[in-house]
């Protein structure tokens, strides 16, 4: 592990995506960016809606934001917002179907697919199976099938084909993961992890699946590393 500079600011609840060559870093009230190639930091342009806890993705070149809670009333969210480096500005997209925090987000065939999370309700939190996609060419989310297991706070990611999600929270930390196909528009259970973690990260390394991070059952920030390698995930499927 190599360490760069830190951020400019203290942040939580913020996400992180690649944007050719940079680091984008959203949440709290800013946004910055930090170039891979002359390793230097700028501040970034930030959306519209102060929101935390949401989820984000790089579409077609555009980065996605969607859901999370507003940072001003602390309101569950489904508004979604688009930046487009071209304009250099954000704007407001077609929201989704469910308001939804703590929900992942990942890219599969040029369609942002978002899954899980949690959505205030009356007697408390209820943690989310529902899944949607959206179409940038049409504008509009679909409902698709429910995940196996309720989870916020999962971490996902896209490999051959398929949307793999790792982990989250459902009344307590989670070590199972699973994976869908769009083809036959199911979700199948996939190697469970070693360590129980949410709030973790996920990321596909030359076919191989990395989770990083998190925190276990006891809300312990998790600093290990854990992977699926390539012949291990289509051994499940």
């Amino acid at each position: 592990w190599t360490t760069i500079p830190s951020m400019s600011t203290i942040r939580g609840f913020f996400v992180a995506v690649m944007l050719d060559d940079d680091i984008i870093v959203i949440g709290d009230e800013t946004a910055e960016q930090y170039s891979l190639v002359s390793k230097q930091r700028s501040p970034f342009p930030f959306m519209n809606t102060r929101r935390g806890d949401f989820a984000a993705a790089v579409v077609d070149g555009k980065i996605i934001v969607v859901g999370g809670f507003d940072a001003d009333n602390f309101q569950c969210l489904a508004t979604v917002e688009e930046y487009d480096p071209s304009t250099g500005e954000w704007r407001e997209i077609t929201p989704m179907r469910t308001k939804r925090r703590g929900c992942a987000a990942a890219v599969l065939g040029g369609k942002l697919y978002v899954m899980g999370g949690s959505s205030s309700q009356d007697d408390g939190v209820l943690t989310l199976s529902s899944v949607e996609v959206y179409d940038p060419a049409t504008q509009q989310w679909t409902l698709l099938n429910d995940m196996t297991t309720p989870r916020s706070h999962c971490a996902a990611v896209s490999l051959e084909g398929r949307i793999v999600v790792a982990g989250g929270y459902n009344r307590s930390a989670l070590s199972s993961c699973e994976a869908y196909d769009p083809k036959t528009q199911k979700w199948s259970h996939i190697a469970s992890m070693h360590s129980k973690r949410h709030a973790c990260a996920a990321v596909e390394v030359a076919g191989d699946i990395y989770v990083l991070g998190g925190r276990d059952e006891r809300y312990t920030n998790v600093s290990t590393m854990e992977y699926l390698p390539f012949s291990a995930f289509f051994a499940f499927l």
